[in-house]
């Protein structure tokens, strides 16, 4: 065998440590992008309401 059992413990310790950090800054990406990101959808949503309001009046409804 190559390593003892201290050595495959601290191998194994660093290689989640560094699994956890390329998580950690995947993570703080990801939540920079949305929070940057404009929201495109709820333009069109609110032009769509616009445009459907003009088409009905109150009185349409039953």
């Amino acid at each position: 065998m190559c390593c003892n059992k201290g050595e495959k413990k601290t191998i194994i310790v660093w290689v989640l440590a560094i699994i956890g950090v390329i998580a950690a800054v995947a993570a703080i990406a990801y939540a920079v992008y949305k929070f940057m990101t404009p929201d495109y959808l709820e333009d069109f949503e609110e032009d769509f309401d616009d445009d459907f309001d003009d088409y009905f009046s109150e009185e349409d409804q039953v």
